[in-house]
């Protein structure tokens, strides 16, 4: 499903734009984490586990798929204001901060439903292991990554800026070459 939806995501963020593409994968994550929440133990059948499984697939390849293409537009902002070519730095601390982000949220999740009493070997959890659950896996990561796309949208640089940008660029490296 992701080596197939790649050129799709593709198509979409050059029909609508990066941040535009980029916020629909995210939106397809958190209804990912909120079909999580609505399983029901015993009772879910592969087909919702399959279809589940495909739908955070979906969301998931947008967004890493795409989200570079949003740090090389900033690596382009950075480069006409300073006048260097910063891109391994931009590129480090995205890696950095998703590595950074994925270690806290794991531990955290995992924090609170200790916290809530969740035992790996019981056949059924107390309420609040269920509700630390429900909270570690759902609304967290629901809430967070919602803010995550306001943050992208309130992003200044967007496809027809990024072009003023290049243009620039292009025409700077033009002018340096003679």
């Amino acid at each position: 499903v992701g080596i197939a939806v790649t050129p799709i995501w593709f198509t979409l963020s050059r029909k609508i734009g990066n941040k535009a593409a980029v916020c629909i994968g995210m939106g397809l994550i958190i209804c990912s984490y909120i079909s999580t929440g609505l399983l029901v133990a015993g009772s879910t059948s592969f087909l919702e586990l399959l279809g589940l499984k495909v739908l955070n697939t979906l969301g998931f390849v947008g967004f890493t798929a795409l989200i570079p293409a949003l740090v090389s537009e900033m690596v382009d902002y950075g480069c006409l204001k300073s006048q260097r070519e910063d891109t391994a730095v931009y590129f480090s601390l995205y890696l950095l901060f998703m590595k950074i982000a994925a270690s806290i949220g794991s531990a955290l999740g995992l924090a609170l439903i200790g916290w809530a009493g969740y035992d790996a070997t019981a056949s059924e959890q107390t309420a609040e292991a269920t509700n630390a659950l429900l909270m570690s896996m759902m609304w967290l990561p629901s809430g967070l990554t919602l803010a995550a796309i306001v943050l992208i949208f309130i992003n200044p640089i967007n496809a027809h800026r990024h072009g003023v940008i290049r243009r620039r660029l292009d025409s700077l490296a033009s002018r340096a070459s003679f």
